[in-house]
């Protein structure tokens, strides 16, 4: 699967759309096999296949387009740049973009740390936490959620660390405090909602955001599921109090 190739095409079809302004396009050298061998010696276990495909194509990449309609587009400050943004850009502001992708290096990932973001000082694990049909200490637990498609300040996308070589992927909310609220997928099933969603910031909330999500089992949309669908609609406002309905979202859960 060609990834690069794929998401560069993605952003093609996004340019070819007066309404929309492309702000960010970034690919990255990729991951080196010394540098995966290293990051699974530290995990103490394999890493699916399918995760490695990509990091081996790019070691992350970055998308940020705003629609021209958004009440905050300015047209001299809204210019494509070529150049990467800072990893946290989309920390600065809770809605940055209309469409907003930020997939971290899988080093970054696994070694950054996360404490005083995702875990505090104070917290331990006679509190609980339940999870996909498991009970955990509420710091093992937080300890476990490392995001890595970052895209909004409120949100983020997570693998949890459960052992398994296919992490499950997990959707934080409420400033990235609340994990159990959020369906459970996998990487790749991410990967093509983001291609097919063009990296719409609403439109992870719309399919990822269920209470009590992860009860439902693991939600595994592959590039088949999408090829039947037709092209989404892209959205026309920019809104913290947003909404944003995908065409879909009524098959999965009936």
């Amino acid at each position: 699967m060609n990834y690069v190739q794929r998401f560069t095409e993605m952003v093609g079809a996004l340019q070819t759309q007066p309404e929309v302004q492309l702000l960010t396009f970034c690919t990255f050298p990729p991951a080196s096999e010394d540098q995966l061998l290293a990051i699974e010696q530290a995990l103490g276990f394999p890493l699916d296949e399918a995760i490695k495909d990509f990091y081996r194509q790019t070691n992350g990449l970055q998308l940020r387009w705003i629609m021209k309609a958004n009440p905050k587009f300015d047209s001299e400050a809204h210019q494509f740049q070529d150049a990467p943004e800072d990893w946290t850009y989309a920390a600065y502001d809770y809605w940055p973009d209309d469409g907003s992708v930020f997939l971290w290096p899988i080093d970054k990932v696994l070694y950054y740390d996360w404490k005083d973001f995702i875990y505090f000082d104070g917290m331990n694990n006679i509190d609980k936490e339940r999870f996909a049909g498991k009970t955990y200490g509420l710091l093992s637990f937080k300890e476990k959620i490392k995001p890595f498609d970052f895209f909004s300040k409120y949100e983020n996308m997570s693998f949890f660390l459960d052992g398994t070589s296919n992490p499950p992927v997990i959707m934080g909310t409420d400033n990235q405090a609340v994990y159990t609220d959020s369906v459970v997928t996998n990487f790749t099933s991410y990967l093509e909602f983001l291609l097919y969603t063009k990296g719409i910031v609403l439109a992870r909330e719309a399919l990822y955001s269920k209470y009590n999500g992860h009860e439902k089992g693991v939600l595994q949309t592959d590039a088949s599921y999408f090829e039947g669908l037709p092209p989404i609609e892209l959205v026309t406002y920019h809104s913290e109090e947003g909404t944003f309905e995908l065409p879909f979202i009524k098959n999965f859960w009936t």
